[in-house]
C-alpha cells in the first residue's frame, strides 16, 4: 500500500483526482477528519469496509504514525513546496474559508500576523512530517521511512517519478489542476464580491511586501531548510535514477497536457460506496475525529 502525506497548499488536491481516476475504489483521501493522525487502528478498521485498498491518502496520514501496525509494507510519499509561497497561498485560503462559514475580518494584517505566530500554521511541512516540526527530525524521517519527497516546483518530472516509485505502470499522468485557493474565493465572492476582492489583493501582497515576507520567513524557517536541503541533496538523486529520457517524457506529458487533458474526475462507484456505506459506518467505525481543542480553534 501507498500512503500520500498530503500538505497544506503543496497542489495535493489535484494529486488526488489522479489518484482517485486509477485507483477507484482502491484509494481512500477522506477519512472525516483534518487534523487527527489516522492510526493503525483505524487503517485496520477501513480495511474492513475497503478490502481492496491500495492507496490512501490526505492530512491525516503522518509517517510518526503508528500505520505500519496495520500495514507493514506501507510505502510513504509527499510533496513539498518552497515553504514562503505555501504558506503565502495558504493564508487567503483559510481568509476565503471562514468567508464561507460567514466569518469576515476586518484587519488582514493583524489576523495574518496572530495565524503566522500560531503553532498550528508554522512549518506546516516539517510537522506534517514529524511530531518536533523541526528540520533535524523532519529530515530523519524522511531517511528512516524512505519517504518519497517530490517537489510542486517540478511538477510533471515529480509525477514521472512517482509513476515509476508507484509501479503503477498504466497510470494516466494527465491533471487537471485544481486551484482551490480560488475555490475558496469562489465560495466568498457569492457572499461578498467587496471582500473576495480584498482577499485577493491580499494575496498579492503576501507575494511582493517585505514586511509580510519577512514574517512568513521567520515562520517558516525549519521548512525553508528542509525544502532546500531536499531540492539540493535528494532531488538530483532521484532525477539522476529515471530509466528513461525524463526530458522527452517530461515534454510529452506537458503536450499530453495541452492537447488532450485528463478527463474529469469520474468515481462514480467510488464516491456511491463512501456515501452510502461507508459515511454511514464511520461514526461507528472511527467514532474520535477531531479534538475537542482542534474543533474550537480559530485557525482550523
Amino acid at each position: 500500500m501507498i500512503a500520500f502525506i498530503h500538505i497544506y497548499k503543496c497542489a495535493g488536491t489535484t494529486f488526488n483526482v489522479l489518484l482517485r481516476n486509477h485507483f477507484g475504489l482502491g484509494h481512500l483521501d477522506r477519512f472525516g477528519f483534518r487534523e487527527r493522525w489516522l492510526t493503525g487502528q483505524d487503517l485496520r478498521r477501513l480495511r474492513r469496509v475497503y478490502p481492496w485498498l491500495q492507496s490512501i491518502g490526505g492530512h491525516p496520514v503522518r509517517p510518526m504514525s503508528d500505520l505500519e501496525t496495520a500495514m507493514p509494507d506501507l510505502r510513504y510519499y509527499t510533496f513539498l513546496r518552497d515553504p514562503l509561497a505555501r504558506a503565502a497561498s495558504h493564508f487567503p485560503w483559510f481568509l476565503s474559508w471562514k468567508a464561507h462559514a460567514n466569518i469576515f475580518y476586518d484587519d488582514f494584517d493583524e489576523v495574518f500576523r496572530r495565524w503566522a505566530a500560531a503553532p498550528i500554521n508554522r512549518n506546516r511541512q516539517c510537522a506534517h512530517l514529524s511530531k518536533e516540526a523541526t528540520f533535524e527530525a523532519a529530515w530523519d524521517m524522511i531517511h528512516r521511512k524512505r519517504i518519497l519527497t517530490l517537489r510542486v516546483e517540478c511538477f510533471d518530472i515529480s509525477l514521472l517519478l512517482f509513476r515509476q516509485w508507484s509501479g503503477e505502470s498504466e497510470l494516466d499522468l494527465r491533471v487537471r489542476p485544481r486551484n482551490i485557493a480560488g475555490v475558496g474565493r469562489g465560495r466568498a465572492e457569492k457572499k461578498d464580491a467587496e471582500y473576495s476582492a480584498q482577499i485577493k489583493a491580499y494575496a498579492l501582497q503576501l507575494k511582493t511586501d517585505p514586511g509580510l515576507r519577512e514574517i512568513l520567513a521567520e515562520a517558516n524557517g525549519e521548512d525553508v531548510r528542509l525544502e532546500s536541503r531536499v531540492a539540493r541533496e535528494i532531488w538530483p538523486e532521484m532525477v539522476s535514477t529515471y530509466p528513461g529520457d525524463l526530458d522527452a517524457d517530461t515534454a510529452a506529458l506537458k503536450l499530453a497536457n495541452q492537447t488532450a487533458p485528463a478527463k474529469p474526475n469520474d468515481t462514480t462507484v467510488a464516491k456511491l460506496y463512501r456515501n452510502l456505506v461507508y459515511k454511514p459506518v464511520r461514526k461507528i467505525m472511527m467514532p474520535h475525529g477531531e479534538s475537542e481543542a482542534t474543533r474550537a480553534s480559530e485557525w482550523v
